[in-house]
């Protein structure tokens, strides 16, 4: 009984892992697939549940206009995520988006960045920390 008992309780709380982790395996899924809108749309959504893991591929997404329209700001907005993060590429793919940026649009990608730095959820373990 207690063997039974412990092990619905493990099932319980890995299905109740959160969503993010998900996201980011169907968006590895679908880019291997070569459907890069789908895997824009789940590493989307993990990126905004925290997952850092996403971060630097939304980044490439955006930088390269893979599977959405290309946006140097919102590329320089996940890439300095990703570099918070930990991601040792981040920064360096953050000075590949700023370079095509007028001085300006660097002012406006880092207000954006302070925006999705305020939005983020934290709370799937892989996101930077919030207070």
């Amino acid at each position: 009984m207690r063997v039974w008992v412990l092990w619905v309780l493990m099932f319980g709380l890995w299905s109740a892992a959160p969503g993010a982790w998900a996201g980011f395996e169907e968006g590895l899924a679908a880019s291997r697939e070569g459907d890069r809108v789908s895997a824009f749309a789940a590493y989307r959504e993990a990126a905004l549940q925290g997952d850092a893991r996403a971060f630097g591929m939304l980044g490439s997404m955006y930088l390269y206009g893979l599977g959405t329209g290309r946006d140097y700001r919102l590329a320089y907005v996940w890439f300095s995520l990703a570099a918070e993060a930990g991601d040792i590429t981040g920064e360096r793919y953050r000075r590949s988006a700023a370079s095509v940026l007028s001085y300006e649009e660097v002012g406006e990608a880092e207000r954006l960045l302070e925006e999705y730095r305020g939005r983020l959820k934290p709370g799937s373990g892989e996101g930077p920390e919030r207070p």
